[in-house]
């Protein structure tokens, strides 16, 4: 897919919640532009309006005024039905307790989001051993999730978010259940991801692991506290 030089744009993003104890705003006037291939951290403390915002970008969420694009297309402004589609191919979600179906091997955990799409209906099992592989782990096919370490469940969580080849990978705290050793590994594979055109969106509240990202972007209390491009070290010659 053409990303063209910005995969996903947020213009003036709001976010207004309504209680019982009256209006709640978590995001307020919120621009960012992240390009096609950027490793990106979002981070913050809790209630700093990590999780809406990522909602929003994965159309899990509207927002309440301002608008988003992803990969030249705008999302805002779509159906229920059009964003339920829309989100089948653009974007492919990690969570931080893998929600790997427990009855289905993991091939056909990644099989799935293909056929609720309709995606790569003559070859889906060669498509998730051959992601499978690109994770490191295509010996674990036929086995059931129980069978999987947490590590290893997390790799074919990965496998399954790139089923229909998204733009967008999205990740929220991936790490949170994984000891350093297999974090380190995990954000490897991230950064590997997205230096195949790949954007890669993740939310932690871990220092050490955002410092691994292209670019730290921090909200405090629903505003972009710090945009902040990483200084990492240029390989030898």
């Amino acid at each position: 897919m053409n990303m063209g030089n910005e995969s996903i744009v947020v213009r003036g993003v709001s976010k207004v919640f309504e209680t019982p104890a009256g209006s709640f705003r978590a995001l307020t006037n919120v621009s960012i532009e992240l390009k096609a291939s950027e490793f990106v951290a979002i981070v913050g403390k809790s209630g700093s309006g990590k999780s809406t915002l990522i909602n929003l970008l994965t159309g899990i969420d509207r927002p309440t005024i301002g608008e988003i694009s992803v990969a030249g297309e705008t999302v805002t402004g779509k159906t229920e039905a059009e964003l339920a589609r829309w989100r089948g191919r653009n974007v492919g979600i990690v969570f931080q307790f893998f929600q790997l179906l427990p009855t289905l091997t993991i091939a056909e955990n990644i099989m799935l989001p293909m056929d609720l799409c309709g995606t790569y209906s003559s070859g889906r099992r060669e498509r998730a051993i051959e992601l499978l592989s690109r994770v490191g782990i295509s010996e674990q096919a036929d086995k059931f999730p129980a069978a999987l370490s947490g590590g290893q469940q997390q790799r074919a969580a990965i496998a399954r978010a790139l089923a229909n080849d998204p733009p967008l990978l999205v990740a929220d705290e991936p790490t949170g259940n994984l000891d350093s050793k297999t974090s380190s590994e995990v954000m490897d594979l991230f950064r590997s991801l997205a230096g195949r055109g790949i954007t890669v969106v993740i939310v932690t509240h871990e220092r050490d692991i955002a410092k691994i990202a292209d670019r730290t972007i921090k909200l405090r209390d629903g505003h972009v506290e710090s945009d902040t491009l990483a200084k990492h070290p240029e390989p030898a010659e």
